[in-house]
């Protein structure tokens, strides 16, 4: 029965630790998600329950027979707090839009933070580190002596974390994602009245079933305990063993601030990972604590063992810190690029063995204190306010101090040498002195850890780079440890990228630096008032938008708003792509959270542009909310313009639906924007329904200067903008549908998001595919999903010729196909134009075999050959033309196929093999063979159109009209303005005398779908009988 007292602190611990997330997710959008706003947050609860737990050890000494009625009311107060949250963080944070606009300094601003954040975290703080020593005092029997008391006080704290663990773990993975931050506290009030109604059991039953008479309690000390202490000989160690507990706190607490940017760095910086982090964290120390707590009290070791034993843990967590560096280290230089690989988790225990070995440093404190003298409800809650305290300076020092003025590898040789310096203190102030050489040892530990904090002969650039890059050379540019995270810059081949604890922000990739220069420009670019405007953007990066809408002309002043620190530095090592914004005399910088800075200003901008990170982190979540889509509202003028960058890449289509409907619900005339070939998308709000006047936009888009690069980048003219628009509002509108909305209680889109389609750019063209109402460009975009999930080339070639004007149809033609043709060959293609819309002759279509084999594409140059042949047999130029055709179609066959097997090998090759397979059959004539085969192909990819129109051709050739007839409808579903399965259905439909729906197939094919200008994979992509090979 006495495992109640256990079983309520476990739910107390889980109880506590699922309101705390809870109301770190919702102190998010009240006090921003900076480093010091993250940081204060967590330092008022160490102080809340520092200070209850110093106010609840005297209790409990005194009050010993109502300790677990006074336990069960802390919980059911803090309970009670959790319930009534959600109309405190309500009345709290209208409160603070009034005051907070009226703070203009900075510590003004921080105090008003910090008030209210205390507000919401101190008063449940208050009773979660007052219930520690209550539960203690009254957990144990009438008869218990302090060891026994000791023991109990152990493996609470150890049943305390565990249960805090499994509610971190709940709380970040199922309750906040799937029931919101209101239903979390709700459910957490529930767990706590569990918990204070099983302290209440044991308190009103345990005596009467163990046969106890309910009279005031009078623990008696054992004779052979206090025989084992000499109070006045072990008053040092006692104190040794509040020292240590302190140190313990500001070890753990410091390590897991330093250890998070390395989580960040191996394992994303989704809001889901930092539950991760804090429950593995917790359950570590709980099991060690547990290992602490039997040992110390199976037997009565004396005072001095203890001091040695709790010595021992700070040395082996002295030598697993000092090791932690090192070891990542050495395992990037020697391991390869497979040693980051994946999930490395092996990396997560290497970050918690310190915490392993300093989570028995409290159950061993306070057995020491017993055993000098104290009581162990009294120095349970002295020893926890202790820790707590040494937590709360731990976390701060390592935040502001540590990571910043040191860096993390620094930082964790330095939490080395205090942890052997606190360890020698132990063991020199024992009675061991055979050992003395301990100490000793310790001493130059400490002495080496310092050392090594200041001489790093190797950095962890190269953990850095060899987590991100992986196999691919890379240099390190740029590194700083930032107060706000770890700022890398890597200069790969062909491209330079900025990280933040590892994850790409910005880079001068051409489509990004395109994406980063659309996002700053087009917003005043759309804006039709009078005048210069006024623009704000949230997010820096690498200053690519900030540069382009002062370089535009149409903006005199800009404000940008970015947590980080480093702007200068970063932008310094981009300023050919960004222009050096920070120059430009409009230019204006705050270092703040992007929602705190709009929800503490009270001004109006005509042009808001968000350029935050990802939906998915932690940083950024609440920038994608229905709450700050209004807040955005109340910040624009009347005739103002909002984008907001959208990684499209990165989300479901489901989970891109619910951004698209939260976003129109206070945008209604929404549209849409991506750059060709990538998942870079923007959402984009007008005042009014989007009505573009291309003389008016060209004017202003003629003010940009040179340093905009609008000529490079194809945003110098208004007709340029056509490629980049996906869907306008209506469109957006019906894709959107009617459905629940994203809130700060509730972000759906992050939990559909977790569920998202892997595969390169198949999230877009996903999204792309359900956009479209109109059956062509429907199919276009269906066809460019097939490409990039399954690497059919084919598919894309379907793509290129139902839509050319389908702006990531010709970006991923001419990638494959590895010619820009209008680029390189400006004069010639206009030529060619001329060529195909004048009279047809013998010269001219020499002209134009000539120029097409010229430019590089020998696919067109054949085919115009065979037409010139056809129409003109007799003539005698076209042989020399056709050696010199034959002979490029043979290089570019062979360039396409060595472009083709680089950008293939991420796909699974086992449909094309197949297919491959049946057309070598299909050449031997083994019909019933390559039947086989196209059969299996089908069966890993029931939608390639090109393996069901040769299994027609198939089953025709064995007269099987009617299965013929059935495959070719089934490649018609998939895509209705397939060429090649329209021509074998309408030949088949006029040998049966249809000929009015012959002809109407023959209408629905593509202009030029035989062979259009960018075919981007030669002779691969064509059916059988259409192709040269089939021919012989």
């Amino acid at each position: 029965m006495r495992i109640f007292p256990y079983l309520a602190f476990f739910g107390f611990g889980s109880a506590a630790l699922i309101t705390e997330t809870a109301f770190h997710r919702a102190l998010v959008a009240l006090i921003g998600s900076t480093t010091h706003a993250a940081a204060l947050s967590t330092a008022i609860v160490l102080a809340g329950v520092a200070l209850g737990s110093y106010f609840g050890g005297p209790t409990a000494a005194g009050r010993r027979e109502e300790a677990l009625r006074l336990f069960a009311g802390a919980t059911l107060a803090a309970a009670a707090f959790s319930a009534m949250a959600p109309l405190t963080l309500f009345v709290l944070s209208r409160f603070y839009r009034v005051v907070a606009p009226a703070l203009e300094s900075s510590w003004a601003l921080g105090l008003a933070q910090g008030v209210f954040a205390a507000a919401c975290l101190f008063p449940p703080a208050f009773f979660w580190g007052a219930a520690f020593p209550l539960i203690a005092a009254g957990a144990g029997g009438r008869d218990d002596g302090p060891r026994r008391r000791a023991r109990s006080a152990g493996w609470l704290h150890t049943g305390n974390t565990v249960g805090a663990a499994i509610g971190a773990l709940c709380a970040g993975y199922l309750l906040l994602p799937g029931l919101g931050v209101r239903m979390t506290l709700m459910l957490s009030s529930v767990v706590g009245a569990a918990a204070a109604s099983a302290a209440l059991f044991w308190d009103s039953l345990g005596p009467v079933l163990r046969g106890e008479p309910r009279r005031r309690w009078r623990p008696r000390e054992t004779e052979a305990e206090l025989a084992e202490c000499d109070f006045a000989e072990t008053a040092g160690l006692g104190r040794f063993g509040f020292a240590a507990a302190f140190a313990a706190g500001g070890v753990v607490l410091a390590l897991e601030a330093l250890a998070v940017r390395l989580v960040i760095l191996f394992f994303g910086n989704t809001v889901i990972v930092f539950p991760l982090m804090v429950a593995a964290v917790l359950f570590v120390t709980g099991v060690s604590a547990a290992l602490g707590s039997t040992w110390s009290s199976k037997e009565l070791p004396p005072p001095d063992r203890l001091a040695s034993v709790l010595s021992a843990s700070f040395a082996v967590s002295a030598v697993a810190l000092l090791a932690l560096p090192h070891a990542l280290i050495g395992a990037a230089a020697w391991a390869g690029p497979g040693a980051f690989s994946g999930r490395p988790y092996w990396v997560l225990l290497v970050l918690l063995a310190p915490n392993f070995a300093m989570g028995a440093a409290l159950p061993l404190a306070l057995r020491l204190t017993t055993a000098c003298g104290r009581r162990a409800s009294e120095a349970s809650g002295t020893l926890y306010a202790v820790f707590a305290s040494g937590a709360v300076a731990g976390a701060g020092i390592a935040v502001f101090a540590f990571a910043p003025a040191l860096g993390v590898q620094s930082g964790f040789c330095v939490l080395a040498a205090i942890s052997a310096l606190v360890a020698g203190t132990g063991w020199r102030l024992s009675r061991a002195k055979t050992r003395a050489w301990r100490w000793r040892a310790c001493a130059a530990g400490a002495v080496l850890a310092s050392a090594a904090a200041v001489w790093r002969p190797i950095g962890f650039e190269g953990v850095y780079a060899r987590r991100i890059a992986g196999a691919a050379p890379v240099s390190t540019l740029y590194q700083h440890d930032g107060r706000l995270g770890t700022s890398t810059i890597l200069e790969f081949p062909g491209y330079r990228g900025f990280f933040l604890d590892g994850i790409e922000e910005a880079s001068n990739r051409f489509f990004q630096v395109q994406a980063a220069k659309l996002l700053g420009a087009l917003p005043p670019a759309l804006q039709t008032g009078p005048g210069l405007k006024s623009e704000l953007i949230i997010g820096f990066g690498a200053g690519a938008s900030a540069g382009a809408a002062l370089h535009s002309g149409l903006v005199s002043t800009l404000e940008v708003v970015d947590a980080n620190p480093e702007l200068s530095e970063i932008a310094s090592r981009f300023e050919a792509e960004n222009g050096s914004p920070q120059s430009h005399p409009g230019f204006r910088a705050h270092r703040d959270d992007g929602r705190h800075f709009l929800l503490r200003s009270g001004r109006r901008w005509q042009a808001i542009v968000v350029d935050a990170t990802r939906p998915l982190a932690y940083d950024s979540w609440s920038l994608y909310t229905l709450e700050f889509y209004r807040l955005v509202r109340e910040r624009l003028s009347p005739d103002g313009v909002f984008a907001q960058w959208i990684p499209t890449s990165e989300l479901s289509d489901a989970a891109f639906r619910s951004r698209v409907r939260t976003f129109m619900a206070v945008f209604p005339h929404a549209s849409l924007w991506n750059v060709p070939g990538s998942g870079q998308s923007m959402l984009v709000a007008t005042p009014g329904p989007l009505k573009i006047d291309p003389a008016a936009l060209q004017a202003r888009l003629d003010r940009a200067s040179a340093e905009l690069e609008a000529e490079r980048y194809q945003i110098a003219k208004a007709e340029d903008f056509a490629d980049f628009f996906v869907a306008g509002e209506e469109r957006l509108a019906a894709y959107g549908g009617k459905g629940p909305l994203d809130t700060d209680d509730l972000p759906r889109f992050q939990r559909l998001a977790l569920a998202r389609p892997r595969g390169p750019g198949l999230s877009f063209s996903l999204m792309q595919e359900n956009l479209f109402g109109d059956e062509r460009r429907f199919a276009a975009a269906r066809a460019l999903r097939r490409y990039h999930a399954h690497g059919d080339l084919n598919a894309l070639a379907e793509a290129y010729a139902i839509d050319p004007s389908d702006g990531n149809a010709r970006y991923h033609a001419r990638s494959v196909a590895g010619t820009e043709y209008e680029k390189r060959f400006p004069e010639k293609i206009a030529w060619l134009g001329k060529i195909r819309s004048g009279p047809r002759s013998e010269a001219a279509s020499a002209d134009q075999i000539r120029l097409f084999f010229e430019i590089g594409d020998a696919s067109a140059a054949a085919a115009s050959l065979a037409e010139a042949r056809r129409d003109w047999p007799d003539s005698e130029r076209w042989a020399a033309l056709a050696a010199q055709v034959t002979a490029g179609r043979r290089e570019q066959h062979a360039r396409t196929r060595e472009a083709l097997l680089a950008r293939l090998s991420v796909f699974d090759a086992s449909a094309a093999a197949l297919e491959q397979e049946a057309f070598s059959l299909f050449l031997r004539e083994d019909f019933a063979g390559a039947e086989k085969a196209l059969l299996a192909a089908l069966e890993l990819y029931p939608e390639s159109t090109s393996a069901l129109v040769n299994l027609a051709d198939l089953k025709a050739h064995r007269e099987d009209k009617a299965g013929a007839l059935e495959t070719l409808k089934r490649a018609l579903a998939i895509n209705p303005f397939y060429s090649p399965a329209l021509h074998r259905l309408s030949r088949v439909l006029a040998s049966e005398g249809e000929d009015a729906r012959a002809r109407w197939l023959e209408g629905r094919m593509p202009a030029g779908s035989d062979r259009p200008p960018y075919y981007p994979c030669g002779e691969y992509c064509r059916p059988w009988a259409d192709s040269w090979a089939a021919g012989g």
